[in-house]
């Protein structure tokens, strides 16, 4: 069948306890899916018929790592029967350049998961949200070596400037010309402060590096047995805006050691404001 208005075409398959749909819209580079989860006929019905037994509604949704399934569910009431559940899946034959949730007017962009309480209050629970609470309420010690890499986690879930933010913190707060946080710890303090400056830092364990923007104008890394490695920065600003490996133009946060190794040249263009560069790109590997 098709929906006139809108020109989209809609395939359906229902069983006992699911159904299948397949949309199809027309081409654009203007499409844009809007999904209210708290939404349904059933409830609906129930807020005319009988508003004062009508109970907010609970529901969960996440959007995958490469953006292409989403999937949740929702506690519903209402209708000729009692609360239930409805699981939902949905699969995109391409990843969104953009997405996120939003809270009445406000959108919450970059965001991949969304929890409603059921009061009415909807709670963005990303990955980086958590991280940050933990950071803001002083709950990492961060300069114990298992926590080494704690800010580069912003890295996974789509948001590295948040990584260079609380790099940019760390380095300011707690590293002074006086001194750096306990003890040097044969060289580990140090090596800290001067990867976090470098604009990339090494994963110990992993051959990546995660790109955070440097500290310095121009920093030559000289490499036995390989050429210099140079490294620069234009503009003002904390926050990566883009990033060129041999002049070309990288879109991800993180670089294997191999892409390092050949390369001579990584340079920067640094913004004041949080930028939306690597956002939307694959995350790190997990595993080596």
């Amino acid at each position: 069948m098709r929906l006139t208005r809108d020109n989209i075409g809609v395939q359906f398959a229902p069983t006992h306890s699911a159904v299948l749909y397949r949309f199809t819209f027309p081409a654009t580079d203007q499409a844009h899916i809007v999904l209210n989860s708290v939404h349904n006929i059933a409830g609906d019905i129930a807020k005319m018929m009988f508003p004062q037994h009508t109970k907010p509604i609970a529901t969960q949704l996440t959007l995958s790592e490469d953006g292409r399934s989403l999937s949740g569910h929702g506690d519903y009431t209402g209708g000729f029967s009692g609360p239930y559940r409805l699981q939902f899946h949905a699969e995109f034959d391409r990843a969104p350049r953009a997405y996120g949730t939003w809270r009445g007017e406000q959108i919450q962009a970059g965001e991949r998961s969304l929890i409603s309480d059921g009061k009415g209050e909807r709670q963005h629970m990303g990955a980086f949200k958590r991280l940050e609470h933990a950071l803001e309420k002083n709950l990492i010690d961060l300069f114990n070596e298992p926590s080494f890499l704690v800010p580069q986690l912003f890295h996974y879930p789509g948001r590295p400037d948040l990584s260079a933010k609380w790099l940019k913190r760390i380095t300011s707060e707690r590293f002074t010309p006086t001194g750096y946080p306990g003890d040097d710890d044969s060289g580990a303090m140090s090596s800290y402060y001067i990867w976090a400056k470098l604009g990339l830092f090494s994963n110990a364990g992993q051959d990546i590096y995660y790109l955070n923007g440097p500290g310095f104008d121009r920093v030559t890394v000289r490499r036995p047995g390989h050429a210099p490695l140079r490294i620069s920065r234009s503009g003002p600003g904390l926050y990566v805006a883009d990033v060129k490996l041999d002049g070309k133009a990288l879109q991800r946060s993180w670089l294997r050691h191999a892409e390092l190794q050949a390369a001579t040249t990584l340079e920067f263009s640094m913004s004041e404001t949080p930028t939306r560069w690597a956002q939307q790109a694959a995350p790190p590997p997990s595993m080596p």
